[in-house]
């Protein structure tokens, strides 16, 4: 029965911002705080620090990218991360997504896949 529900399923599609009455010029990018859930937190060599309560996450980045997915599709370049996350070291952000399970390369798009069910993780 398991199987049969997980071959029909399907993804829904909501659109966040229009249902919310927003903007995407109104979205706010960065990484939010896993413990005090402020938004800013900054890389610092190879983890997530919080500069509100000093928190320190190797995987912060995982829900900013599900935030992304939610809002702007699955697919995200390396300068949209760049954007979104707040770093413009182009190598920290490869080495960000390469290193994150639920995120695909995929060369002929030159585009990144976020697979959210991956991510939750």
């Amino acid at each position: 029965m398991i199987q049969t529900l997980l071959r029909n399923c399907e993804e829904l599609e909501i659109d966040i911002i229009k249902n919310a009455g927003l903007h995407l010029r109104e979205v706010l990018p960065g990484v939010h705080c896993p413990s005090c859930r402020k938004l800013g937190m900054m890389r610092l060599r190879y983890k997530w620090h919080c500069p509100s309560c000093n928190t320190s996450s190797r995987t912060a980045h995982k829900k900013a990218l599900l935030d992304f997915a939610m809002i702007y599709g699955n697919e995200i370049t390396n300068r949209q991360c760049q954007t979104f996350f707040g770093i413009y070291r182009r190598m920290t952000i490869y080495n960000i997504l390469k290193n994150t399970e639920g995120v695909t390369w995929f060369p002929n798009k030159r585009k990144w896949v976020l697979k959210t069910e991956l991510l939750l993780r």
